[in-house]
């Protein structure tokens, strides 16, 4: 067994971003970052002794090498050619690996909504948000097609030049879009049972109505089952409570409005259902550890 390192590159939120910042700011505004994971396994920083909790989406390919790694409380034996997509706030634990060939991307969700652009489509879902399918084994087509992606991405990531925050914005767009495509075929045919099909349901209903409906009973009387029920099942098939999502469908949308509109914080709260905008400030920074007049001043300033 290697030993653990205390340099583990997840447990230092601010590092990457610093080195990022010290050859181009405008990427780790919207922070963004690729490695290979042949040298952080080489220099001792992939492994710890403890899980470390995501802040941000990430990627991880492992074309090749041994091991394993646990997200959240499911350890998986590391396989040739598996790809996992992780949300913020889990869990991610590696150990004992070898011989590791391939790559890990992060990025904060201000990037991957610039990434995303101004649409309403499913693909952060699809890949982040529906637990039920956490790994990925992509066949022999779709790794060629997605080594072309990666390996654009990863020599921009390392070129410093002008355009390199629209390239690699660009660039996500394409892999997110690719992956939820494929991974949307394989997702559709294991919702097959019951408690699968009803969680499926309650997220389609919940990016419809999360504007007007925001309580978890609204949605259990769409679905003709009690709360406590509803609230069971979606934490079970997806690792979270059913107000979770409704939660995160609300501050997206904030953040978009943020970002894409000139609405004050009064006008994104009336927009987004809350009488009170002093209700609408508190749960906003209750849920992404800031509050929105910071979170548009600095959108602002690095526009």
């Amino acid at each position: 067994m290697k030993q653990s390192s205390q340099c583990n590159f997840l447990t230092h939120s601010g590092f990457l971003e610093e080195a990022i910042t010290e050859k181009n700011s405008s990427i780790s505004n919207y922070m963004f970052e690729m490695h290979d994971l042949a040298s952080l396994e080489q220099n001792c920083q992939i492994e710890n002794d403890v899980p470390t909790q995501l802040r941000h989406f990430g990627i991880i390919w492992i074309k090749n090498g041994s091991g394993s790694i646990k997200v959240d409380l499911e350890k998986y034996t590391i396989n040739n050619n598996m790809l996992v997509c992780l949300s913020p706030g889990q869990l991610l634990l590696f150990s004992n690996c070898y011989n590791l060939d391939g790559y890990f991307m992060s990025f904060s969700s201000e990037f991957l909504l610039m990434a995303e652009g101004q649409t309403t489509g499913s693909f952060i879902d699809i890949l982040f948000e529906r637990r039920n399918l956490p790994l990925i084994n992509p066949d022999e087509e779709m790794q060629s097609e997605m080594e072309v992606v990666v390996n654009m991405m990863n020599k921009e990531f390392r070129n410093y030049g002008l355009l390199r925050l629209q390239i690699l914005k660009g660039l996500l767009k394409i892999f997110i879009v690719y992956l939820s495509s494929k991974v949307e075929l394989k997702e559709q045919e294991k919702l097959c049972d019951r408690d699968s099909e009803m969680v499926r349901k309650f997220l389609t209903l919940v990016k419809k109505h999360f504007l007007t409906k925001k309580m978890v009973a609204d949605y259990a009387d769409e679905l003709s089952v009690s709360p406590n029920y509803l609230n069971r099942i979606v934490k079970k098939i997806s690792g979270f409570t059913a107000s979770y999502h409704i939660q995160q469908c609300i501050v997206m949308e904030a953040k978009r409005q943020a970002i894409y509109s000139t609405l004050s914080m009064k006008e994104v709260a009336y927009f987004l259902g809350f009488n009170d905008y002093a209700h609408f400030s508190k749960f906003f920074k209750n849920n992404s550890g800031m509050n929105f007049t910071c979170f548009k001043n600095q959108v602002n300033q690095r526009a």
